[in-house]
């Protein structure tokens, strides 16, 4: 593992800032990570992401002043068309802060926004508390075209101003959206929802499979 990656810049930014169709990432942790940055694409891991993940797992705090992609993880997936971006086996512990600039636009505890490439998340969680302005999620703030298969998340989410936040999804008005065994704890991330989109709320029918909020035991 990595330990202690520490940046305060602006732009693309995470271990890796940017990553192509041909990428694999696989068997990295980062851990006690520090990143302040603004106007940028903020992920512990990957800034802006397209390839695949596997078997990784990041900690630490994001601090974003008006940046417009920030993730536990991934800061953007940045797949298009039939493109696949993959993330397998990863989990995030990492503070997403944003402040209430209205800049901040996507936060998620694993992922902040996603195009509308077709994504596949597997076996894959979040912890960390998330913060942001507009599109918030314990997971994923914006989703788009993706599938979401065995992953949770845990973290309180934090809803700061306009748009909207959930406890797994914040927002998809677009693409795709699959569930499958998936799910949100309702009291830690302190969301009885997860997001809406362009239709009304997202658990009001947009899950194709296995969607449910959970309470600890």
């Amino acid at each position: 593992s990595i330990s202690n990656l520490y940046i305060n810049s602006t732009g693309t930014l995470g271990l890796f800032g940017a990553t192509d169709n041909s990428a694999v990432i696989m068997n990295v942790g980062v851990v006690n990570a520090d990143i302040t940055a603004s106007t940028s694409e903020i992920g512990v891991l990957i800034g802006n992401m397209r390839g695949t993940v596997i078997n990784t797992y990041t900690s630490g705090i994001i601090n974003a002043v008006a940046s417009a992609y920030n993730g536990g993880l991934i800061g953007i997936i940045n797949a298009t068309g039939a493109t696949k971006a993959n993330i397998s086996s990863s989990y995030s512990n990492v503070i997403v802060n944003g402040d209430g600039n209205t800049g901040n636009v996507y936060s998620g505890g694993l992922i902040g926004y996603n195009s509308y490439g077709a994504t596949v998340v597997s076996d894959s969680y979040a912890t960390g508390s998330v913060k942001g302005y507009r599109f918030v999620g314990g997971l994923v703030g914006f989703a788009g075209a993706i599938t979401l298969n065995r992953t949770y998340a845990a973290g309180y989410v934090a809803h700061m101003g306009g748009g909207n936040a959930g406890g797994l999804i914040g927002n998809t008005n677009t693409g795709t959206l699959t569930v499958n065994n998936s799910f949100w704890n309702t009291e830690t991330t302190g969301q009885s929802g997860s997001g809406t989109n362009s239709n009304g709320t997202i658990n009001s029918g947009n899950w194709t499979a296995g969607y449910r909020g959970m309470t600890t035991a």
